[in-house]
């Protein structure tokens, strides 16, 4: 997102998935991004702290936290974003 971004004349900032999927969408407005795709940003942008750091809980580790589920679901909304950027590259 941040390199489509870029490349429409703009400087992001930051990792958060949500915001800059709301400035891509002001940018897009030809093919905008659904509601499920901000939903997907939006966990994502959940894993962000808590699975980089070892400390992110009171207890055990991140490893203890997740699970198949969950990482398959952070894979599909991965996927999904990195598709709809690909889609807006000219």
């Amino acid at each position: 997102m941040k390199g489509l971004l870029r490349l429409l004349g703009h400087l992001p900032w930051g990792h958060n998935c949500f915001d800059l999927l709301t400035q891509l969408n002001a940018l897009l407005s030809a093919s905008p991004a659904t509601p499920d795709l901000f939903n997907a940003a939006s966990r994502l942008d959940g894993h962000y702290i808590p699975s980089r750091y070892p400390d992110a809980f009171p207890t055990g580790v991140p490893a203890d936290y997740y699970n198949q589920a969950e990482a398959e679901q952070a894979l599909e909304d991965a996927q999904n974003l990195v598709a709809f950027v690909h889609n807006h590259l000219p």
